[in-house]
């Protein structure tokens, strides 16, 4: 890892200087007999297209069944005309006809500055999507497939953001032992990233490696629960998946080919990995530096310095509204919940939460999540440092895990809470994880081969 001097603020990235490819000659028709529109456009060289619709000057949300060049890379040499269809009703019932003045917006975007959403299929091959917004994503957020077979994917924008990692050691924020980054010291990272809406569900893991992962399946929502009882090598696997860190990137982000991530890549094409406790923490806080990704800090009653779990004066309501805790569902009487009969107690369905400040949920509780670094003690450096693209430990077995889980307390599901397991362990009910893909000069990070 690299130190160097710099200021402390938090301060935007440099804007990336890019020679952007640009839409043209953009036209639309509609059918009177079958509603459907015909978009046409001329695009200046490869791009990301995406589309958005506007009636009475207001944009339409999620707008579905677009069939064609949009919301995908697509090629072109500037010559040739591209284009999609449309048909209204097919996701907004009863809009047959768009209404005089109507307007559809195409615009292009380069693989270095890609849209704010990706959405990734884990049944089709290589078939990845793009959205500018969450209002645009198709059925919206709520959307079961998002739970199910795909993965959608918030852009985290981190390049050269120096922010700081850990919490001060100043009382009802700070945790206990291993358990609290008491060290504050800044960091900045190379590249933006793109990161899980939501943990990996049941459903998701079963759609890459064919097997039931979690013990909490009774009730409709039980594929729609994350993923638990995942040991870290599960995820990367025990053979050239413990080569993290190492300096040469390929080597570094290797994973076993039966493991999920080697899975998962072989069906996307895309690099997919597991954040590092950097990437996890810059992304949890959306910006903030309170207790909570949200800005909010830990209740004082709710604060318990022993790290016992504290009794029902530990309840915390800001957490409450952000994830499953032992306080809001995550025991049932009190008691903690492991069984496939269980239907209170334990998981909730992802996303049953509010999210943070950049539309990410269930960062704080619901499972504990891995992170790619191995547990180390947080550097002590001097206050002007900023430690760059940070890796964790370079020996042991034991590995990060971050956010709390839905038997943990609320000291314990802060944003700068530092948890570690042993590699090859996974508890039930407890260790889950969610999954990034950095973007790249050239684009999303590739799987190797692409």
């Amino acid at each position: 890892m690299t130190l160097f001097a710099s200021s402390v603020a938090f301060f935007a990235a440099a804007a990336q200087i890019v020679a952007p490819a640009y839409v043209s000659d953009v036209s639309w028709n509609q059918n009177p007999d079958t509603h459907v529109v015909a978009v046409s456009y001329r695009l200046s060289e490869g791009a990301i297209v995406t589309a958005e619709v506007l009636t009475n000057g207001v944009p339409l949300k999620g707008v579905t069944h677009l069939v064609g060049d949009v919301n995908r890379w697509v090629e072109s040499d500037g010559t040739a005309d591209k284009g999609f269809l449309w048909t209204p009703e097919c996701s907004h019932p009863g809009l047959y006809d768009l209404p005089e003045g109507s307007e559809i917006r195409v615009k292009a975007w380069t693989k270095a500055d890609p849209p704010d959403y990706m959405v990734v299929s884990l049944a089709v091959s290589n078939n990845i999507a793009y959205y500018p917004s969450e209002d645009a994503l198709p059925g919206g957020i709520g959307a079961d497939e998002y739970r199910f077979d795909s993965l959608v994917m918030r852009r985290i924008r981190a390049k050269n953001v120096v922010w700081r990692m850990g919490e001060p050691t100043d009382g009802r924020e700070r945790g206990w032992n291993k358990w609290s980054t008491n060290n504050v010291h800044y960091v900045r990272l190379s590249h933006d990233y793109y990161m899980g809406v939501f943990e990996i569900t049941q459903r998701q893991w079963m759609r890459i490696k064919n097997e039931r992962k979690g013990g909490y399946v009774n009730g409709v929502d039980d594929y729609y629960r994350p993923a638990e009882a995942v040991k870290w090598t599960d995820i990367r696997g025990s053979s050239v998946g413990l080569n993290w860190p190492n300096e040469d990137y390929d080597t570094a982000h290797g994973v076993d080919y039966w493991s999920f991530l080697g899975k998962a890549r072989g069906t996307t094409g895309l690099l997919l990995e597991l954040p590092t406790e950097a990437q996890w923490e810059y992304a949890c806080r959306a910006g903030t530096y309170g207790a909570y990704g949200n800005g909010e800090s830990l209740e004082v009653s709710a604060f318990t310095p022993n790290g016992s779990g504290g009794g029902s004066n530990a309840i915390s309501a800001r957490l409450n509204r952000l994830g499953r805790n032992v306080y809001n569902g995550g025991h049932a009487n009190g008691t903690a919940i492991y069984s496939a009969g269980a239907s209170t107690g334990g998981t909730a369905r992802v996303g049953s939460y509010l999210p943070n400040g950049w539309g990410l949920y269930d960062m704080h509780g619901n499972v504990r999540e891995w992170c790619i670094d191995r547990f180390a003690a947080l550097p002590d450096t001097d206050p002007d440092a900023v430690t760059v693209d940070p890796v964790g430990g370079t020996e042991g077995s034991t590995r990060i895990m971050r956010g709390g889980g839905h038997s943990d307390s609320p000291y314990q599901c802060r944003c700068a809470n530092r948890g570690s397991v042993d590699q090859g362990t996974g508890w039930n009910g407890v260790c889950g994880f969610r999954v990034v893909c950095e973007i790249l000069e050239d684009g999303v990070a590739a799987a190797p081969g692409e």
